[in-house]
């Protein structure tokens, strides 16, 4: 008996010698992923402004863009871009998106028969558009260099494309681990996170100030949809300032692996100054707007302000949405509020005492019992 009590005494030390290492190991993740979180987003940081052309090469013809320009300058951004020949430019400032479009729509025989594409065609063949809505942080065009560049996961309905730092604080629950791995003469620092049905590893590069190296987010169904993104090189496009150069997108449908798309960054320039009329969005004289804030259309003049009625807001002309939803990581809802990791430490310890209470009380009652019994 006493050695069956013994065993169990010691069973209980190493268990809770284990669940304390665990407990230990598991801090230590956490303090590493906030080291690399806090990293990526100095890095991030350090690009005060930009401007750069950007070359897409889709193979796949999904997206038809061929490419554009970029410039950002704080929370600042002005795209210009050509998709399915239509000529796109907008403005990103002060947290409203301002976008206009020269649309052609000489094969378009609804487009046509619209009013207010007749009242604004241009040579009977271009009809020009705008829209205005506040913005939600996550970019609505395709063409997204900035997400592109670092990598971003799309988050399902947490705000568009995310950045390593803001998926991270969205998914703390999800955090299973955190590692470095050295992959074709590379170290990375790769972390990952369980999201139902998908697995996200994020790869940060230390030797680029840990900017996002690599990212998968990978179906755990046979049939499901894997996409990701992998940087060829990085630039150093100021000194101790890293930027990619050129990166991959990689898809995978049931396990087929689909079109590779190419994203080239040229004539990157980090941290001149930008001229703040860069971001001042002038539109066509007499176009309509699409008011997605006020529910309203109405026609503008340069300055986008209403030269005409408003009226409610159609439903036939819309702003374009990010075609690439189908690599978005389908959108988790949060019922609580997250514990916090060591939630289950002091009941653990409560319940270990108990036990070794009351193997203690068990021994006593023993040796107790023992002393009082005749002799032979």
């Amino acid at each position: 008996m006493w050695r069956l009590v013994l065993r169990g005494r010691r069973g209980c030390v190493v268990a809770v010698a284990l669940l304390c290492l665990g407990a230990g190991l598991r801090a230590n993740d956490r303090e590493e992923l906030a080291r690399v979180r806090a990293a990526n987003t100095a890095a991030i940081e350090s690009i005060r402004t930009l401007r750069c052309q950007v070359v897409f090469d889709d193979k796949s013809e999904k997206f038809g863009i061929p490419g554009g320009e970029y410039w950002r300058s704080g929370s600042n951004v002005r795209l210009r871009w050509t998709q399915n020949g239509h000529a796109n430019q907008a403005v990103i400032r002060d947290g409203i998106v301002r976008y206009q479009v020269k649309q052609d729509i000489a094969d378009s025989a609804v487009m046509k028969s619209l009013p207010e594409v007749q009242q604004n065609l241009e040579g009977g063949r271009f009809y020009w558009h705008g829209a205005v809505e506040r913005f939600n942080g996550g970019s609505p065009f395709a063409f997204d260099p900035w997400a592109n560049a670092n990598c971003a996961f799309s988050d399902g309905g947490k705000g568009g494309s995310a950045t390593f730092d803001q998926f991270a604080a969205n998914h703390e629950k999800e955090f299973k681990s955190i590692r470095r791995v050295t992959d074709d003469g590379v170290t990375t620092v790769a972390v990952e996170f369980r999201l139902p049905g998908f697995t996200c590893t994020t790869h940060l590069d230390p030797a680029a100030n840990y900017m996002v190296r690599k990212t998968r987010s990978e179906s755990t169904s046979p049939d499901g949809y894997t996409s990701g993104s992998e940087v060829v090189r990085f630039k150093e496009a100021a000194p101790g300032v890293y930027f990619p150069e050129q990166l991959v997108i990689k898809r995978w449908k049931a396990g087929k692996a689909q079109p590779d798309d190419t994203v080239t960054f040229r004539n990157v320039v980090v941290n001149q100054p930008i001229p703040d009329s860069t971001f001042d969005l002038k539109y066509r004289n007499g176009i309509y707007l699409t008011d997605r804030i006020e529910r309203k259309e109405y026609q503008v003049n340069e300055n986008g302000l209403p030269i005409g009625p408003k009226r409610e807001m159609a439903t036939g002309v819309t702003i374009p949405v990010d075609p690439r939803a189908e690599d978005d990581t389908p959108p988790t809802e949060t019922k609580e509020e997250p514990r916090r990791w060591g939630w289950w430490i002091l009941p653990l310890f409560v319940t270990v005492l108990c036990v070794a209470g009351t193997l203690v009380l068990v021994r006593r009652r023993q040796a107790a019992a023992v002393a009082g019994a005749p002799s032979g």
